[in-house]
């Protein structure tokens, strides 16, 4: 959270891109071993549709609905912030669904070994 304060408050673009790489690399690292447990979770013979289904589930919502909601809300910003509604816009969603992701990945992670110990690995 820091670092994207950094990023879109800054004034000067060059720092805040050097910036962006920082959260960047951290907001990835979860892609793998989500994969990892989505397949995992799904059993060894509903594994591609698992994958299959995450995956159009995520694209879905990023590029689909991630560009009409920054628009929508820089749309709603522009009275207050002007020229800025873009970057308050990025800041106010990129900062609440990431609080939102951490709070359903604890919240997730609270049954994993319940699942996994449920799940049939043949």
């Amino acid at each position: 959270m820091p670092f994207y304060l950094f990023v879109y408050l800054y004034p000067s673009p060059v720092p805040a891109l050097l910036a962006l790489i920082i959260p960047t690399f951290i907001g990835h690292r979860f892609l793998g071993p989500v994969t990892a447990m989505v397949q995992t979770l799904s059993g060894v013979q509903r594994r591609a549709m698992g994958a299959a289904f995450y995956l159009f589930l995520s694209n879905l919502i990023s590029m689909g609905v991630g560009p009409l909601l920054i628009g929508a809300t820089s749309d709603y910003f522009t009275a207050d912030f002007g020229h800025l509604a873009l970057r308050y816009s990025l800041l106010t969603l990129v900062c609440s669904t990431s609080i939102l992701a951490a709070i359903l990945f604890s919240l997730t992670a609270r049954n994993l070994r319940q699942d996994l110990d449920a799940v049939d690995l043949r």
